[in-house]
């Protein structure tokens, strides 16, 4: 009989929430609510091999970086990234496109400049994750979290988390 009432009230606390347990709706959001100045920071395991220089060891190696970007409110931005890839510094400009959704997924690609020359694009995929008390696109202290998408054995496998620190560009 214990059981049975625990039960039932688990099912009754869960039924009770339910309509609070909605997936997020950005519908109304565009790529002009991301406009503004981000930090970032992540960390992740990357093959220097595959993706930095062939001649550099194969398998994974630890990642972390720090970054700094603008989304114009258009779907463009730039910015620079610093990270140490397995011990090898690497420090470059940015460039990024991205897409506000209905879900609150941002779908987006960055690419880098070495030498003077763009590195393909990469695709991310960023989640509006808005801070306790400043929810809504019109804080300055929009949160997103992203993880660039996977492309295959190899590729890199690192997460960030941007903060919004500003809404001018």
């Amino acid at each position: 009989m214990k059981r049975l009432f625990s039960v039932a009230m688990f099912v009754s606390c869960v039924l009770a929430v339910a309509p609070l347990l909605r997936a997020q709706d950005c519908s109304n959001w565009t790529d002009w609510d991301l406009r503004g100045t981000y930090t970032a920071a992540g960390n992740g395991w990357i093959d220097l091999s595959k993706a930095v220089d062939k001649s550099l060891p194969a398998g994974y190696s630890p990642q972390a970086f720090v970054q700094a970007f603008t989304f114009d409110g258009k779907g463009s931005g730039t910015g620079w990234i610093s990270s140490n890839l397995g011990g090898v510094q690497f420090s470059a400009p940015v460039k990024w496109t991205y897409a506000m959704q209905a879900d609150c997924s941002v779908q987006g690609t960055h690419s880098f400049k070495i030498s003077g020359v763009w590195t393909a694009p990469v695709s991310i995929l960023w989640v509006v994750a808005g801070k306790p008390g400043a929810p809504d696109a019109q804080s300055s202290d929009l949160e997103l979290r992203g993880i660039i998408l996977g492309t295959g054995p190899g590729s890199q496998v690192p997460h960030a988390t941007a903060r919004r620190i500003s809404m001018q560009h």
